[in-house]
Order: C-alpha cells, then sequence, then structure tokens
C-alpha cells in the first residue's frame, strides 16, 4: 500500500470508530440491588433504585484526530531521516578512519625506507631520479615523523 492509501484507511477507520463509539456510550446506569451485586445498565433500574449516571467519555473531533495522525505521521518520518543521517554519519566516521590508517601505514613506511636506506633517490618532475644528499635526506625523515604525528594518533 502506498502512504495515501494507509492515510485514507487511517482516516476511515477512525470516522467509523468515532460513530461508534459515540452510539454505544449512550448513557450509562450504575447501580446495586439488595444483594450488594453491582449493576451496570443502559436503561434506568425499575423499582425505585439510586442509581448513577456515569458521564461519558469526552466527544472526539475528528478533525483533531486526523490533525494528530498527520503530526505523529509526521514525526515518524523525521526520526526516520535522523536515523538516516546518524547512518550516514557514522559511515563518513567509518570511511575517515579507515583512511587514516592507510596514511598513517604510508607515512610509517616512507620513514621506514628513509631510515634503512642511505641511498635515497627522488623523482624529478620530468620524470628522471636524482640521489638525494644527507641533508636532504634528514629533512626528508623528519616530515615523515611530522606526518605520523599527524595522522597515527
Amino acid at each position: 500500500m502506498c502512504p495515501d492509501q494507509v492515510n485514507i484507511s487511517h482516516s476511515i477507520l477512525f470516522i467509523v470508530l468515532t460513530f461508534v463509539c459515540s452510539t454505544a456510550f449512550a448513557a450509562t446506569y450504575k447501580w446495586v440491588d439488595e444483594d450488594g451485586n453491582t449493576h451496570y445498565t443502559q436503561n434506568p433500574p425499575v423499582g425505585g433504585i439510586e442509581s448513577e449516571i456515569i458521564k461519558l467519555p469526552p466527544s472526539v473531533d475528528s478533525g483533531t484526530g486526523s490533525r494528530t495522525l498527520e503530526e505523529d505521521q509526521q514525526l515518524l518520518e523525521e526520526g526516520r531521516e535522523n536515523r538516516a543521517k546518524q547512518a550516514e554519519a557514522r559511515q563518513r566516521a567509518a570511511d575517515e578512519k579507515v583512511r587514516q590508517k592507510k596514511n598513517c601505514e604510508i607515512a610509517r613506511v616512507r620513514l621506514r625506507s628513509l631510515t634503512y636506506r642511505p641511498r635515497v633517490f627522488f623523482v624529478q618532475p620530468d620524470g628522471t631520479y636524482i640521489r638525494s644528499d644527507e641533508e636532504t635526506r634528514q629533512a626528508e625523515i623528519a616530515k615523515a615523523n611530522e606526518s605520523i604525528a599527524e595522522v597515527c594518533n
């Protein structure tokens, strides 16, 4: 069923129940017989027995009921949207954690490479390789340590 059919079904059910319930609660009498038994009837007791009329429940305004139903449906929809947004946020956080872990591993591999290889070559923009001097290698080691401190915490 589509949402419009559900709304119509709920509205029809609500209207039918409103009419049925209003006739069912015409007037109710409560009285106690001579044996002490309590009775509830829709007709007053005969024979002058004292009775109490039980008040009817407040009538239901169908407009208010429809508005309440619409408000409840809106709250449900907002709840669904909020849960979807929270799920997206959790997924983004999980993806970010995976990305950060990957970047941490890359930074650690780079540091090991720079630390354990005295001869380090760097690729130039034109695609050629040049050997780095010790000063440049130490600067790259410092950068790798900074990267690890930044992404591996």
